[in-house]
């Protein structure tokens, strides 16, 4: 069914209680009209920029073949040509001229996932509760105001202090932040060379890179967020301390710790990292418990 054959509102995404929710209910749930609205990228843009853009669409979800594509873009109703030219409204930055192109790009984008799991999630708890179920597609809107309500009250009761301080405990070595300072050398021999005069000479990588005119910037975030090879170095590293030299494309990294620091709960962004885990877990248990998917989402 593409963009010339028809609407997807009627194509089914999920089954939960005891009907099918649809791509109109998605669209429905996600309270947005998409008309109108552009999708960024460069104004002007190349055939190859499209192609490229389609390729790494592509990539990000696993459509190596042909063949793939198209089943991918069947369940969803498309074929090539809607991808085709959603990527170049997306490149170009034009808005959808109509209501199929809008759920075209609605379909395609990123937030679609998202919306998805989101209904998932409150359709589950409708159904865990034995709240009545809309008979029609698209649902009300009135129906997606009591579920939100619910939904926050579920909410509020999952985030209680002694939920939040378990999964604290927990995630606590992923959750503890890192302070770290990164210099870039063009050969092994300087990095070397800096890596023994802040460990020997007891100076700053810093002062060391900046000395010499190498790059070099402050970062803070959690282990967690750290790429895989960092992180147990920057775990290890006594305080002040330069890593041993790691290659990156041609050039020589060197790493510092310059403070850890523990996670608590009245750090913002430790509480929603937490608060995030909390309502995941529940609700992706509650959606597994109760809905089969007909469209496969990934959770990003």
């Amino acid at each position: 069914m593409s963009s010339s054959q028809g609407s997807s509102t009627h194509l089914p995404v999920f089954v939960a209680g005891t009907r099918h929710w649809t791509v109109g209910d998605v669209r429905s749930f996600s309270g947005q009209s998409f008309n109108g609205q552009t999708l960024g990228g460069a104004p002007g843009a190349s055939v190859d920029s499209v192609e490229d853009a389609i390729a790494e669409f592509r990539y990000r979800h696993d459509l190596i073949s042909a063949e793939e594509c198209e089943a991918w873009l069947a369940l969803r109703g498309l074929e090539y040509t809607d991808l085709h030219d959603c990527i170049s409204r997306r490149s170009s930055g034009v808005a959808s001229r109509d209501d199929r192109e809008a759920e075209i790009d609605f379909l395609l984008s990123d937030q679609f996932a998202a919306v998805v799991r989101a209904l998932s999630w409150r359709v589950a708890m409708a159904v865990e509760l034995q709240l009545p179920l809309p008979s029609t597609a698209p649902a009300p809107s009135a129906c997606w105001r009591e579920w939100e309500q619910r939904f926050d009250d579920q909410r509020g009761q999952l985030l209680s202090t002694e939920a939040r301080t378990r999964v604290l405990a927990r995630l606590r070595r992923s959750l503890t932040r890192v302070h770290f300072l990164s210099a870039e050398f063009d050969s092994i021999n300087a990095a070397l060379e800096a890596r023994s005069c802040v460990n020997e000479d007891r100076t700053t990588l810093e002062s060391v890179a900046a000395a010499n005119g190498y790059p070099y910037r402050q970062d803070s975030c959690f282990i967690d967020e750290l790429p895989a090879e960092w992180a147990p170095i920057l775990c290890a590293c006594a305080l002040g301390a330069a890593s041993s030299p790691l290659s990156l494309d041609g050039r020589f990294l060197l790493l510092s710790t310059l403070q850890r620091t523990e996670p608590r709960l009245t750090d913002a962004d430790v509480l929603a990292r937490i608060d995030s885990v909390i309502v995941e877990q529940h609700f992706d248990a509650l959606a597994s418990k109760h809905v089969r998917w007909i469209i496969p989402v990934g959770h990003g």
